[in-house]
């Protein structure tokens, strides 16, 4: 996550999408890809980004 950012409350990041699950399940791994965020952000409340999503800045 890069500068000048603000995060409400329940904001879920890095969620992993049904098929990262699946693989994760298949291969026992427990690590997943998580999430890039530039700068200049605002993440509201209920918002979910999933894991492997890159946000450029001012989103």
């Amino acid at each position: 996550m890069g500068d000048g950012g603000h995060i409400f409350k329940d904001v879920t990041l890095g969620f992993p999408s049904r098929e990262n699950l699946e693989n994760l399940r298949k291969s026992g791994k427990e690590d997943f890809t998580g999430v890039t965020i530039g700068n200049n952000f605002v993440l509201r409340p209920g918002t979910i980004i999933y894991s492997d999503v890159t946000i450029g800045d001012n989103f």
